[in-house]
């Protein structure tokens, strides 16, 4: 798995050095809900909801970030003839992958997993949410776009919610692109 991890940061470094040509302040114009408008762009959680409505706003720090990736590369098809690409992240200092599968707002996540460094926070309920949301209930959840406000939010069945922002740092900022 560390392998994959080390592997699957490479590529994904790689392929969000390259994308950030288009232009930003038209991330998500207005009415448009085509899932191509997340993808290639890495998403910064702001804030977290808990299962009683609760909000609670994330601030980001090396050592506890969360993040995400959805990218257009990499396709497959599944058994039920649908595409499948890869997702990734950072959960507090940890790299997850997936694969997801994103139909008229519903997001499914599957093949999840992620590294194994011991870098949880005692106490901390944000990387408990940001894990069961993404990858509870089957790993499947609501996604939806705001696009007056830009924000990514992605709700489990549950009543738990992720609020993300398009951020302009890489997912991965201590790997160089193309090295080994």
């Amino acid at each position: 798995m560390k392998i994959y991890s080390w592997i699957l940061t490479i590529v994904l470094s790689a392929v969000i050095s390259g994308c950030g040509s288009s232009n930003d302040d038209d991330l998500f114009p207005q009415g448009s809900n085509d899932p191509a408008l997340i993808q290639d762009r890495v998403w910064a959680l702001f804030a977290v909801q808990d299962d009683s409505g609760n909000q609670i706003q994330v601030f980001q720090e090396p050592g506890f970030e969360f993040s995400m990736a959805f990218f257009s590369d990499f396709i497959t098809i599944d058994a039920q003839e649908q595409e499948v690409r890869p997702v990734g992240g950072i959960n507090v200092c940890n790299v997850y992958n997936a694969s997801y599968t994103l139909m008229d707002g519903l997001l499914t996540l599957t093949n999840g997993g992620q590294d194994d460094r011991d870098c949880e926070r005692g106490g901390e309920i944000i990387p408990l949410i940001f894990w069961n949301v993404l990858f509870g209930s089957g790993g499947i959840s609501m996604l939806s776009i705001n696009t007056e406000t830009d924000v990514l939010t992605i709700t489990s069945g549950n009543n738990e919610v992720l609020f993300f922002r398009f951020s302009n740092e890489p997912l991965f900022p201590g790997v160089v692109s193309g090295a080994l």
